[in-house]
C-alpha cells in the first residue's frame, strides 16, 4: 500500500487560487457570450460544428455511414433486379400457360360441336394441375428474390444492432 502525500498549504492555496482563476475565466466567457458580436461568431461556431458533425456520421462506421447506406443500396438493387427477372419469368410462363389454356379451351369447344358432354371433374383436375406447375426459369427466378431479399434483410438487420 502506497503513502499517501499530503499536500501543503501553499499547493492546497495554489490549486484552490487555478480552480478560481478557471472558474473566473468561464465565467468571463459565459457574460462575453452574451455580447452581439460574441453571437455572431458563435453562431457560425456552431453551423460550422454542425456540418462537422454531420459530416463524420458519413465518414464514420454506423448505420448511415457512407459504405453502409451505399451497401444497402446495392442490397436493394440486387433485389430489384431479381424482381425483374421473376416479371421476365411470369410472363413468358403466362404465355405457355395462355397457349395451353387456349389449346384446352379449342378441345373442349371441339367436344361440345360434336354433341358431346365435357367431362367437367377432368377438365378441373387438369387445369388444377397445371396451373400449379410453373416453368423452370421461374421457380429459379423465385429462389433468386427469396435469396437476394433475406441478404438485404440479413444486412439490415446487421447494421441496426452494430
Amino acid at each position: 500500500m502506497s503513502k499517501r502525500n499530503r499536500r501543503t498549504p501553499e499547493q492546497i492555496i495554489a490549486a484552490t487560487a487555478e480552480k478560481l482563476n478557471a472558474m473566473k475565466q468561464k465565467q468571463d466567457i459565459k457574460a462575453a457570450k452574451s455580447h452581439p458580436a460574441a453571437v455572431i461568431i458563435l453562431d457560425a461556431l456552431a453551423a460550422v460544428e454542425k456540418e462537422e458533425r454531420e459530416a463524420k456520421k458519413g465518414l464514420g462506421s454506423g448505420p448511415q455511414s457512407f459504405d453502409n447506406r451505399m451497401r444497402a443500396h446495392n442490397f436493394w438493387i440486387d433485389e430489384i433486379a431479381a424482381l425483374e427477372d421473376v416479371a421476365h419469368a411470369t410472363v413468358d410462363n403466362a404465355a405457355a400457360n395462355k397457349d395451353w389454356l387456349k389449346s384446352q379451351l379449342a378441345a373442349v369447344i371441339e367436344t361440345i360441336i360434336e354433341g358431346e358432354e365435357p367431362d367437367l371433374d377432368h377438365i378441373k383436375t387438369t387445369i388444377e394441375a397445371n396451373m400449379e406447375i410453373g416453368s423452370v426459369e421461374l421457380e429459379a427466378a423465385n429462389y433468386k428474390l427469396q435469396t437476394e431479399r433475406a441478404a438485404r434483410l440479413d444486412f439490415k438487420a446487421g447494421i441496426s444492432t452494430a
